[in-house]
């Protein structure tokens, strides 16, 4: 029997990187959204097939694109997000997710409220178990000057302190050089972390989808239910209705992050 495929799963904002990283990993003519264009490359989940050294030769790794994540405060098009994902993880049959990369542009001088809410909702969708299976991938430093650079490293720092805060346990963080070999290690280093493993956790949000699905015909309800699509949906009732309002009634089935 063939061993699973490596399956990785990218996520980041719109612009964070994701296609210039599996155009470099997979050789492939991805298309890449050009900096300053507002109009983001990829519009729906793709998945892409490459070969990388490790113990078995006959695994492959699979990489699955996604939409960027919003960087506006619309919670509503990152549930649109979650939606695609989910239907490309249904796809999957036997594999499983064995790992998550997030993406993060290192050029803007500050982590923003942005930032921080994609990455609890990066914490939702993974769930405690999966922490050691997410990396941290910071890029556009092909971009920085050498006036700047010693600002981005801090940004990397103050990155890898949130990392560290919502994801004990997790990996420290990679950097994306876009040079033609930077890919390398944070490929291997999910190869490495499947072959000396006997088993992958489950994503929380997968296993919560299974759950809800069996109540439920239609994908897009499980989505909202999960514990990702809740926090999702809080976060567009309460620009809707304004800040400082309970919102508990509204939730009264389930506990939101």
């Amino acid at each position: 029997m063939p061993p699973s495929d490596i399956v990785l799963l990218l996520l980041g904002l719109h612009g964070s990187g994701k296609s210039t990283f599996v155009k470099a990993a997979t050789k492939e003519n991805v298309q890449v959204q050009k900096k300053g264009d507002v109009n983001p490359s990829t519009k729906s989940c793709k998945s892409y097939g490459t070969t990388i050294g490790g113990r078995d030769p006959s695994r492959k790794l699979k990489i699955i694109d996604t939409p960027g994540l919003a960087d506006t405060e619309t919670a509503g098009e990152n549930l649109k997000v979650l939606q695609q994902i989910a239907n490309e993880l249904r796809q999957l049959s036997s594999d499983r997710v064995s790992g998550v990369i997030y993406f993060h542009n290192i050029e803007p001088r500050r982590l923003s409220g942005v930032d921080l809410r994609n990455f609890k909702l990066l914490v939702a969708i993974c769930g405690p178990q999966f922490f050691r299976n997410v990396a941290f991938v910071t890029t556009r430093w092909d971009c920085i000057g050498n006036d700047h650079l010693s600002g981005a490293e801090k940004r990397n720092l103050d990155i890898e302190k949130e990392r560290a805060s919502l994801l004990p346990g997790g990996p420290r963080i990679f950097k994306f050089l876009n040079d033609g070999r930077s890919h390398e290690p944070i490929l291997q280093y999910f190869v490495r972390l499947v072959e000396d493993r006997n088993s992958t956790p489950p994503l929380q949000f997968t296993r919560e989808l299974e759950q809800y699905l069996q109540h439920s015909r239609s994908l897009d309800k499980a989505v909202e239910r999960t514990t990702a699509g809740q926090q999702l949906k809080k976060a567009e009732i309460r620009k809707r209705v304004g800040p400082g309002k309970n919102l508990a009634v509204l939730f009264k089935d389930r506990a939101v992050l």
